[in-house]
């Protein structure tokens, strides 16, 4: 994935205007875990995609800058403290990153960056959710599984992880070469 810097045409208003669309999506896909509370990992990771659009249109300054501005906002409106934790600690900024890792020359060690990354952010949104509901209770919501459930859930996590990752490169692709140009088309007699 490419991100276009400093693109020729695009000034500040379309920038702005592009990516209070991006955040505002992402705040309400964000709420909807307050509706569908079953959906707690599958928001955050969709809301995290559409930083793809910003990254593609725009530059990875942008896509930060909105991806703090989202997290600020969806701290007010999601109700579901995991959920706001895995945006914030993860999904919100992993499609802007993945823009950089993917320019790493050596397959093998993008990979191996990855997966430090995502358990990283998996460590620390955890350890941040640990405190916040205290570790007693965490560890009690693990029930009968015992001690070694975390250790299952991180590989569990891992795979899903490939899993996810390998989705984001295909959904990227359908954005560049599918959505894109249908949407973006430019009026005939335009060069």
């Amino acid at each position: 994935m490419a991100a276009a810097n400093n693109k020729p045409g695009k000034n500040n208003s379309a920038k702005t205007a592009l990516s209070g669309i991006i955040i505002s999506l992402s705040v309400f896909i964000m709420f909807l875990t307050r509706l569908v509370p079953t959906l707690t990992y599958a928001m955050p990771a969709i809301a995290g995609f559409l930083m793809v659009v910003l990254v593609i249109e725009t530059d990875l300054k942008t896509a930060l800058v909105a991806y703090a501005a989202a997290s600020l906002l969806i701290l007010i409106v999601t109700p579901d403290t995991e959920s706001y934790l895995m945006y914030v600690f993860f999904f919100g900024y992993y499609c802007i990153l993945k823009a950089k890792l993917e320019r790493i020359r050596k397959r093998w060690l993008e990979i191996v960056i990855k997966i430090l990354v995502f358990n990283i952010a998996v460590a620390a949104a955890y350890s941040v959710f640990a405190l916040l509901l205290g570790i007693d209770k965490l560890m009690e919501s693990f029930g009968d599984f015992g001690r070694y459930s975390l250790l299952v859930f991180l590989l569990i996590g891992n795979i899903i992880f490939i899993i996810y990752d390998f989705a984001i490169s295909n959904l990227i692709e359908a954005y560049i070469k599918v959505i894109r140009p249908k949407f973006l088309k430019k009026p005939k007699g335009h060069n």
